[in-house]
């Protein structure tokens, strides 16, 4: 028995000592370091000494220059029923003045400020809340809602801190990031510490409207209500980003305006109070498999050409609707977002090349961009829709009358679709009735044989046959996939 219970002892010890050496791994592990990982990130240039985080001195340096942003805006409210008029506000038109808050960051010693456009668009009051103390009114230089940069001016007798500028191209993934700000208006100086997941984002659905320039650095840092505004710094306490958005609690996921991006806005807005946008004339799709496949494309990067607009730079130029712009200005395209944004970006005048699909050629040619106008059609996107397999087409067509009005257009060629098949694939892929198929694979279609004599060509070609059809005033593409042709 005794024999018994010191074997059981050292069973406990052993297993006691099992636990703490796992418990000290899993620490290790959940920090993402490998052992000893730490030491080694602390000796590195820009960390601390000994233990201590990399991002103590960071928060030492940059802290003074991040501030709190308080915009006030006028809210009408339903009228108030007092019993005692002497009790109702003297306020115009039953409004009340409701205060929200944001952060920011001084990155001039002189006193211009960046924060975010939704944190003061449409206030009728600026002010700015230093990290020592003070407090300052603050002008709006100017806000550009369609990427959410803001560019804000305070004065101060005193020297005012500043938040030195990072060169945000040369973010990684990976690299460690901190994202300071007011989280919830009311936790002044918050630091918390993530790595860059991600570059170049730009599908960020923002609740409040998102902005329509997108390329955002996302990151695991926390960034919460408030955050808005705030810096994203680096490791060196070099302001990389404009945190923007998250995802929700708990997720992770947050978002900011890449550096690069928001000095380009900045010099516009300080110079001239406003953003200069490059412009070409076209209406844009996203490339799906089955149209890079009937388009004969190596890859579904790139994006569509649905329309060339009068007058305009593209025109001029010599692009046409089915062009696939591969690249831009020397870079390669890899989505509609993406090419917008390089566009607006490029400046005005300047002949910038591009490079061209055109149904199976490739081209190369100039375009010089125009400033862009109010009315932003680069921005508009064709119907999504789903890639089904190759099943009977179910479309009945027929000779378009002669000069037929679809939408604000009279088209002199194309077929008519007179029916559709709820369960054949032109319906899958978004066909109505009444809708006009204007081309086939780049050719124009002025009947049914030659309609019916085009989608055979393209079976015999084992791809799908790629539409340009008209519905209103809008002309968008679409793949068919093809299996046995059958037209009612």
């Amino acid at each position: 028995m005794a024999h018994d219970r010191q074997l059981a002892a050292r069973f406990v010890l052993w297993t006691g000592a099992v636990l703490v050496l796992g418990a000290l791994v899993g620490v290790g592990a959940s920090s993402g370091l490998r052992p000893g990982a730490v030491a080694a990130s602390a000796s590195t240039g820009d960390a601390g000494t000994g233990g201590e985080s990399p991002f103590v001195g960071v928060a030492e340096t940059v802290l003074p220059g991040v501030v709190s942003v308080e915009a006030r805006r006028w809210v009408r409210h339903p009228a108030l029923d007092l019993e005692d008029e002497s009790e109702r506000p003297g306020l115009p038109d039953d409004e009340i003045e409701v205060p929200s808050s944001g952060s920011g960051f001084i990155f001039d010693p002189s006193g211009i400020v960046f924060t975010n456009a939704h944190v003061v668009n449409g206030a009728s009051g600026v002010w700015v809340h230093l990290f020592d103390g003070r407090n300052l009114e603050a002008e709006v230089i100017g806000a550009d809602s369609e990427t959410d940069v803001a560019v804000l001016r305070v004065r101060d007798d005193a020297p005012l801190p500043s938040v030195p500028l990072g060169d945000s191209e040369a973010l990684k993934i990976g690299d460690w990031v901190a994202a300071i700000g007011n989280p919830l208006g009311m936790f002044e100086g918050s630091l918390t510490v993530g790595v860059v997941s991600a570059k170049g984002r730009n599908e960020v659905s923002i609740r409040g409207g998102a902005p329509t320039y997108q390329d955002f650095i996302q990151t695991d840092a926390s960034i919460n209500f408030g955050n808005s505004g705030g810096p994203l710094v680096n490791r060196r306490g070099e302001a990389v980003g404009i945190n923007t958005a998250f995802s929700g609690p708990g997720n992770g996921i947050s978002f900011a305006i890449p550096m690069n991006l928001a000095r380009e806005i900045a010099d516009g807005l300080v110079s001239s109070g406003r953003v200069v946008r490059g412009y070409l004339g076209v209406v844009l799709q996203d490339v799906n498999p089955d149209l890079a496949a009937g388009l004969k494309l190596k890859n579904r990067r790139g994006a569509l050409v649905r329309e060339v607009q009068p007058g305009t730079p593209a025109e001029e130029a010599g692009m046409r609707a089915g062009d696939v712009i591969l690249e831009y200005d020397g870079e390669r395209v890899r989505d509609v977002p993406g090419l917008r944004l390089r566009v607006a970006r490029s400046g005005v005048g300047r002949k910038v090349p591009i490079v061209i699909h055109r149904f199976g050629a490739e081209l190369r040619f100039e375009v010089a961009p125009a400033e862009r106008p109010g009315a932003d059609r680069d921005t508009e996107s064709a119907p999504k829709t789903d890639h089904p397999d190759p099943t009977e087409l179910g479309l009945g067509v027929a000779r378009l009358p002669r000069d037929a009005q679809v939408g604000s257009e009279v088209l002199s060629a194309g077929v008519l679709v007179e029916s559709v098949d709820p369960a054949g694939v032109g319906a899958d892929i978004g066909i109505e009735t009444g809708d006009v198929v204007l081309e086939v694979d780049g050719a124009v279609v002025a009947h049914p044989d030659a309609f019916a004599d085009a989608l055979r060509h393209a079976r015999g070609e084992a791809r799908p046959a790629v539409l340009r059809l008209a519905r209103g005033d809008a002309r968008w593409y679409v793949a068919l996939p093809l299996g046995e042709i059958r037209i009612p």
